[in-house]
């Protein structure tokens, strides 16, 4: 199995610990049994595809909308090259290309010394208030108008799922300035999300210092390589400084907001917001919330899907840029 073929089961795996899964040949969806956010409910391709897959596709959208889920695919594209031209004559678009980056014991790099600087790997066996710290980091890097705060369940909830990932938070003279954590190890390979910094701590080496520390832990755990998804080509400069070195490039593929909802009316003209229809087939529009929408409710996410969002490290759809020494993801 090469290097690809490996990442890309790992993020099968890690959705499907996550999500409800549906075989849909010759693709598996994953569905998140709380949220509606794009970038938590998606489909992967079970292997490498091209041409004309209209019937797919079909069977795709109507699993999504049972669920009231909008129709989107990410995937790794070395490792299905053809499938991306496939999807837009399908009527997808382009949502996010980013760069799939890993790390192995040889290529990690020490980070550059930050004067104040510690981490604190949090386990299965951390103390509440230490989870509360770090779910409160992570959401504040990503949404300063966040609450931060959390209850003992959101905390004992998260810490179970720690009994293999790690959870870390950084601290600057003291103070929480960052947030991260990685994934259990599948197959060998620990992916790394959630990175986060403070905004108030940016452009510090905190990025770095913590991705380095988080890759460093997931070896001494047995991991044979950390991989993670950089929000943009600024991101990845981060990360290179701890050792990451492009592997690929993770690509998302999602429905047009006007194409989720099943009615029987005309295509529109060309250039309008929809699939383009085939004849006998009929156009799918939606007054689903789109996953904008959906975040700005001001609903509390579930704690571990604070971390399934990555920030520079995402899922491709994430909305949420990166927050590392280059820019606020």
């Amino acid at each position: 199995m090469t290097l690809i073929e490996r990442l890309q089961s790992a993020m099968r795996e890690n959705a499907r610990a996550q999500c409800l899964a549906e075989h849909i040949p010759p693709f598996t969806a994953f569905f998140h049994p709380r949220d509606l956010l794009t970038s938590l409910n998606y489909a992967v391709p079970d292997a490498p595809l091209a041409g004309d897959l209209s019937a797919e596709l079909d069977a795709l959208r109507a699993a999504f909308r049972r669920r009231h889920r909008r129709l989107r695919l990410e995937f790794i594209e070395e490792f299905a090259p053809g499938l991306g031209h496939a999807l837009l004559a399908g009527g997808l678009l382009e949502e996010a290309r980013q760069p799939l980056m890993v790390c192995t014991p040889e290529s990690w790099r020490p980070p550059p010394h930050v004067p104040g600087l510690s981490v604190a790997a949090l386990d299965a066996t951390a103390p509440l208030e230490a989870i509360k710290e770090y779910l409160a980091t992570n959401e504040l890097g990503f949404n300063p108008q966040g609450s931060g705060v959390f209850s003992d369940e959101d905390a004992l909830r998260f810490r179970r799922e720690l009994a293999s990932g790690r959870a870390f938070t950084a601290y600057l003279d003291g103070q929480p300035a960052g947030a991260g954590m990685f994934n259990p190890p599948r197959g060998g390979l620990a992916e790394l999300v959630g990175i986060t910094t403070l905004a108030p701590f940016r452009r510090r080496g905190v990025a770095t210092a913590l991705t380095a520390h988080m890759a460093r832990t997931a070896f001494e755990l047995g991991a044979s390589a950390a991989f993670l998804t950089a929000a943009d080509e600024a991101a990845s400069r981060v990360y290179e400084r701890a050792g990451f070195r492009r592997a690929g490039t993770m690509l998302a593929y999602i429905e047009p907001l006007s194409v989720e909802r099943m009615t029987a009316r005309p295509s529109p003209a060309p250039g309008r917001s929809a699939t383009t229809a085939r004849p006998g087939s009929t156009t799918l529009t939606s007054p689903t919330p789109g996953p904008d929408e959906v975040s700005r409710s001001g609903r509390k996410a579930h704690p571990r899907d604070l971390c399934a969002r990555a920030c520079g490290i995402i899922r491709p759809s994430q909305k949420q840029m990166c927050a590392t020494p280059q820019r606020r993801p």
